[in-house]
């Protein structure tokens, strides 16, 4: 009987061993459970950080790079850049001047000087000077005056952008002049103050003067008594001009030859004129016309918006044949 009780209660001790073994090895493994939740995290939270770290570096090369492209665009738009392709590797060079060849004919198209002023010959060894090419001198700031050659035909547009020529005399066989987006041969040359047209030069080339991006500074124009004709644009913009005398046998003022002339509140149509253009002097500064006997023909909005107009008058029979 008493060895009954002894193996029962050995029993029972040894059933109470296996349950606290069981515990504690139950909560070893909730404390390894609980260890290897939290390294893991632990490790989460460094991968998250490291990723972040990597999302926002990213972010930031991605920012500086739009940034630089941003600026980089900026800088192009703000700066505008002299045309790179002016000198051809083909133009020839004499003195300070480059020039191709047509047929017998030489066409100026860069300068290569230090400025100061610039005589451009008649000839070339056996080539006439006829043309000066688009942007020949563009940008040549340190130029302050030009003499264009006797035989001079044809003048490209911007030719003299950016120079600091203060005035200029056409020679009387320019026929031609380049033109692009209402700016002509002298559009951008600042300081130009002053021009002289050729005497024996029979029509004012059209464009000559137009400025339509640039503020001219022209404030003076010499017209020839040989002049019979002014071309389409040929003073377009010209802010700054005040005065200006047509002469007598001028028979043609073209299509917005003196549009936006806003200081030009004054000028005498001769006695010879029979046309005036469309737009001829559209929103110009003139305040009176007096139109001659002579006149035939006024195109549509010939002095449209010319708020200082106050007054129209003819002369004696200078209604006849007008049409308007």
């Amino acid at each position: 009987m008493f060895r009954k009780r002894i193996a029962a209660v050995i029993m029972t001790l040894l059933m109470l061993l296996n349950m606290n073994g069981i515990v504690v090895a139950a909560e070893a493994l909730h404390t390894e459970q609980a260890e290897n939740q939290s390294q893991n995290g632990e490790r989460q939270t460094e991968q998250d950080a490291a990723l972040s770290q990597e999302i926002a570096r990213k972010s930031a090369d991605v920012q500086n790079k739009e940034e630089k492209e941003d600026s980089a665009e900026l800088a192009a738009i703000r700066t505008e850049k002299k045309p790179t392709a002016k000198i051809s590797p083909l133009d020839s060079t004499s003195g300070d001047l480059t020039y191709s060849v047509s047929g017998s004919n030489a066409i100026i198209t860069g300068y290569v000087g230090e400025g100061g002023t610039v005589t451009i010959p008649d000839m070339i060894g056996e080539y006439t000077v006829t043309e000066i090419e688009t942007h020949a001198f563009y940008d040549e700031s340190g130029i302050t005056a030009v003499n264009l050659p006797s035989k001079l035909t044809t003048l490209g547009y911007e030719v003299f952008k950016g120079t600091g020529i203060t005035s200029i005399t056409i020679p009387k066989t320019l026929t031609s002049c380049g033109y692009s987006s209402g700016n002509g041969p002298f559009a951008g040359a600042l300081q130009l103050k002053t021009v002289a047209f050729a005497s024996g030069m029979t029509k004012i080339p059209g464009y000559i003067l137009a400025s339509e991006g640039y503020t001219s500074a022209v404030t003076s124009v010499e017209i020839p008594a040989t002049v019979q004709e002014i071309g389409d644009e040929s003073f377009y913009k010209c802010v700054a001009l005040t005065a200006l005398t047509l002469p007598e046998g001028l028979t043609k003022i073209g299509a917005h030859a003196f549009c936006e002339c806003g200081k030009l509140s004054s000028l005498t149509l001769p006695e010879s004129l029979t046309e005036i253009g469309s737009y001829a002097f559209c929103r110009s500064g003139i305040k009176s016309v007096v139109f001659p006997a002579s006149i035939k023909t006024v195109g549509d909005s010939a002095y449209s918006n010319c708020s200082s107009l106050a007054g129209v008058a003819f002369t004696a029979n200078s209604a006849n044949g007008y049409t308007a």
